[in-house]
């Protein structure tokens, strides 16, 4: 929550003073969030001093290996990275990694209820983080009247704060795909109470407006494909009815925008058939770039690299606008293979997890499987997890920790307690 909150800023901060590492305000609330995670990382390790099975590396589940394995790449590509910042945000990078192996190290030896109950106040973390930024940034950054503007003209766009309108609506649709979550999957006592679980259905149609206000697609879609993998995972006949009905509303959701021409304003942007079709010219930066990757095919130029070379290709490219694109720059080969390993292990171990008859387990998988279309959709679009830690990086970890939660769990279960007789 610390780290999610440290990347809603408080004010637009140049990629020049990111790349040169001058310090201010903002770089001080980050670096602030980030030190008591990793205090609470190095509390951790000392407290586990001593007990060097718990954490050993042939303990962990497959999923945690392969993130490891990243970790370690994302750290040593940083170091030869051009930036400075890069050297920082790979010791982030392995901060979340060692988080999230404690986090392991924690529930690994729990009851399932356990495992669910975490998952339960992740969520709520999410929630509750969303709902403080929405309601700062309509007091003090984004008004009302702005809100509706944003409805209404093509060039303006909601944003969380100073976020990018496009992390904006990334956040606000995982918050919205939890909010799903609790319905289609694993349902959330917390909701029980008929007020809150009213205040939380109006919260999420706010929620939904904002994010055509961002006039995000590629986040509007990737909610439409989180909702869908929830709705083909329920067992409800009712439910996938409803499902049914929910993603063509968020397809419909841009054609009900206010006033005239709303498919223009919200979809399309003005923009030209050449522009749509190469996807705001990601593709020509793929073009573009690509000879750039190839100077450095195996291990890549470093950590975050893309920042200092491709705005010279394009001036808004301070990333690679692709997880692939950005991972192969910055990592290679080697690291690019990597991430597509732990992908896989991630696939296998919640595949292996949906075909359960334990029902938390089915539920905790069909709803981790709609978080890993949801981020992979945004991932097409921009640099996601092989980026600068973020929310996606942290979804990432997330589904790697509870697809070996879910394994372990599957491979201690009695079978009769599983229902096989």
């Amino acid at each position: 929550m610390l780290i999610a909150a440290a990347e809603l800023k408080i004010r637009t901060r140049s990629l020049d003073s990111a790349l040169e590492g001058a310090i201010d305000a903002q770089v001080i609330i980050e670096l602030a969030a980030w030190g008591l995670v990793m205090a609470w990382v190095v509390s951790a390790t000392l407290r586990l001093k001593g007990h060097r099975n718990a954490l050993s590396f042939r303990h962990l589940g497959p999923a945690l290996k392969a993130l490891i394995v990243v970790s370690v790449i994302v750290f040593v590509s940083s170091l030869y990275a051009p930036s400075v910042r890069s050297i920082v945000k790979g010791a982030e990078f392995a901060g979340l990694t060692a988080l999230t192996v404690f986090a392991y190290h924690t529930l690994r030896n729990e009851a399932m209820d356990a495992t669910t109950e975490f998952w339960l106040w992740t969520r709520r973390s999410v929630w509750i983080m969303t709902g403080a930024a929405l309601a700062l940034t309509l007091l003090l950054f984004f008004p009302i009247s702005s809100l509706f503007a944003s409805l209404t003209q093509t060039q303006l766009r909601f944003q969380i704060m100073e976020a990018h309108p496009i992390a904006s609506a990334g956040i606000l649709s995982l918050a919205l795909l939890m909010v799903a979550g609790s319905y289609f999957s694993l349902f959330d006592p917390w909701l029980d109470h008929r007020r809150r679980g009213v205040v939380l259905g109006s919260a999420a149609l706010v929620v939904l407006v904002l994010i055509t206000a961002t006039k995000a697609r590629g986040a509007l879609l990737g909610l439409v494909g989180g909702v869908g993998v929830l709705t083909m995972t329920t067992a409800s006949l009712r439910k996938r009815r409803v499902g049914l009905v929910l993603v063509f509303l968020l397809l419909m959701l841009p054609l009900l925008g206010i006033g005239d021409q709303a498919l223009t304003r919200t979809l399309i942007r003005n923009q030209s058939i050449e522009q749509l079709t190469s996807l705001s010219d990601r593709t020509l930066l793929f073009e573009a770039a690509w000879p750039l990757v190839l100077q450095q095919p195996f291990f890549g130029h470093g950590f975050l690299a893309a920042a200092s070379s491709f705005p010279d290709l394009f001036p808004w490219a301070g990333e690679g606008h692709n997880v692939f694109l950005e991972s192969a720059y910055s990592f290679g080969l080697v690291g690019t293979l990597a991430f597509v390993v732990l992908l896989i292990q991630i696939g296998r171990q919640l595949g292996g997890a949906l075909r359960s008859r334990v029902p938390a387990e089915k539920h905790l998988a069909n709803e981790m499987a709609a978080v890993g279309v949801f981020i992979l959709m945004l991932s097409v679009v921009g640099d996601s997890f092989a980026g600068i830690p973020g929310f996606e990086t942290i979804s990432l970890m997330w589904l790697a920790l509870m697809s070996d939660l879910l394994r372990r769990n599957r491979v201690r279960t009695p079978l009769q307690l599983r229902g096989r007789h």
